[in-house]
């Protein structure tokens, strides 16, 4: 098509676009349509020149029912393949946005029989204000009703712990299951598994090496000086390590965890460097220097390693919680080694902490040697408390109640196993309602959430126009 040069710059007070002017950008939307007449098309220069002013389609409002047409359509196709399916369970999260609005997230988990494939789809956000399980639950029934899903289908809960989601007599879960009592209810696995895992970290050795990873990490990074530093410090005694800043130890995210943990390890030299440096300005620096400069911290560091080393693939996959602990004796050797090897590298001298008999706050089970010690009274009890937690959070759920087995088995897919597709459009929100968007009304905000996440829903111009069409009457007759 031949490029013609049309002068389209400009904005007219009355909310239509002005082919004449040069002046301003007038946004996305307008651009585009100028950018299409740049490229020729006449058919839309000759509309937006002559078209009356309250019908040129172009105000905000018109980009707002567009937007809003192709998130309905993609909600209705998504909500057909629910219906088809039959089974579907649902999945539900809320978080604050940037305009302190609470905005709850709800997906679906369904089985495509055809395809034999498991989804799990984001279907809108809603603003709530009242945060109870008898307001939510109220919320997400009525949601459901308009969304058209039926609610007799509904055969499982996802939510994380809450006790407004989780309670057994008052929260969400407990409600919805006295509409439909086949809607069995799974705390979220990956919840459950950073729950595990935080519970686990209770063991004082291990609690101890946490906080001061963490505080060495807030140190740093709370200063620009002390960043550059470090960073200086990374490049000269460790230059294999591609990332020269401290990780924070994420509360949430134990998969990050690790991975500062595991950083933390690799730098190890770098940081008592760098702490010896600033030990002279200040006592904190000192203190923690003091801290990591003792066998009790390195050995549970290396503890912590292994142990997070192996739930890693659990916290990524979410498929099992079962742990392969079959070289456990072998991890406590290597572990000790390796700790061993670290400490005499920074001249640590390899010992146990002063023992008291009558102290019940501290380790004091009885040991021959070092490594004796620190399999009894770190080691072990850091991985007893995480399998016993594991094995109480995992338990297998009962499935006794359906005699076909190919319902069974559909309906074993699409229970709920962690809301991580709800957590996941909270990345979106962020993403679309910004600071600059604070004030977007919610059906653009879920119109253009769902475009933004639903990229492989094809949604055609026609099925847009059909539907922008029917929803006002207008003076332009568009079919």
């Amino acid at each position: 098509m031949i490029r013609q040069n049309i002068p389209l710059r400009g904005h007219r007070d009355d909310g239509a676009i002005d082919l004449e002017s040069e002046n301003q950008n007038e946004g996305n939307f307008r651009e585009l349509l100028k950018y299409r007449v740049d490229a020729g098309d006449q058919i839309l220069h000759s509309h937006l020149k002559n078209a009356p002013k309250n019908s040129s389609l172009t105000s905000k409002t018109t980009q707002n029912d567009l937007i809003n047409c192709c998130g309905t359509i993609i909600e209705k196709k998504i909500v057909e393949e629910v219906n088809q399916s039959k089974y579907f369970s649902i999945l539900v999260d809320e978080t604050t946005d940037i305009s302190s609005n609470e905005q709850l997230s709800l997906c679906v988990r369904f089985v495509d029989r055809e395809k034999c494939y498991l989804y799990e789809e984001f279907l809108r956000f809603v603003v709530v204000q009242d945060l109870s399980g008898e307001a939510l639950s109220k919320v997400v029934l009525s949601e459901l009703w308009d969304l058209g899903l039926d609610i007799p289908n509904l055969r499982g809960q996802g939510y994380d712990g809450g006790a407004n989601m989780s309670g057994k007599f008052r929260g969400v879960q407990a409600r919805i299951l006295k509409e439909q009592p086949l809607a069995y209810y799974m705390h979220c696995a990956s919840h459950c598994l950073n729950l595990s895992l935080s519970k686990s970290c209770s063991v004082p050795s291990v609690r101890q090496t946490v906080d001061t990873v963490a505080e060495i990490a807030k140190y740093v990074r709370e200063s620009s000086k002390r960043s550059i530093m470090m960073k200086e410090k990374i490049s000269q005694i460790c230059p294999e390590h591609k990332k020269t800043k401290l990780k924070t130890l994420c509360e949430t995210r134990w998969i990050e965890r690790h991975d500062a943990v595991l950083q933390f390890l690799d730098i190890f030299s770098a940081v008592i460097s760098f702490l010896e440096d600033f030990g002279s300005y200040g006592t904190k620096a000192h203190l923690m220097l003091n801290s990591i400069l003792k066998f009790e911290f390195i050995i549970s560091l290396h503890i912590l390693a292994e142990i997070f080393g192996i739930t890693l693939c659990v916290s990524r996959k979410l498929q099992s919680p079962n742990l392969e602990l079959s070289q456990c004796y072998h991890m406590v050797e290597c572990v000790m080694n390796k700790a061993v090897t670290l400490a005499q590298s920074v001249d640590v001298e390899v010992n146990v902490p002063r023992v008291a008999s009558r102290q019940i706050h501290r380790n004091n089970v009885a040991s021959k040697s070092p490594k004796d010690y620190y399999r009894l009274n770190v080691f072990l009890p850091f991985l007893d408390h995480l399998l016993s937690d594991l094995s109480v959070r995992f338990s297998p759920a009962r499935n006794n109640f359906y005699p076909n087995i190919r319902e069974l088995l559909t309906i074993l897919c699409v229970m709920p196993v962690t809301t991580c597709t709800a957590e996941r459009s909270f990345s979106t929100l962020r993403r679309v309602k910004t600071y600059l968007r604070s004030t977007m009304n919610q059906d653009k905000l879920n119109g253009l959430v769902l475009l933004n996440i639903h990229r492989n829903i094809d949604v055609s111009p026609d099925e847009v126009i059909e539907l922008f069409a029917r929803k006002h009457p207008r003076r332009l007759q568009l079919c």
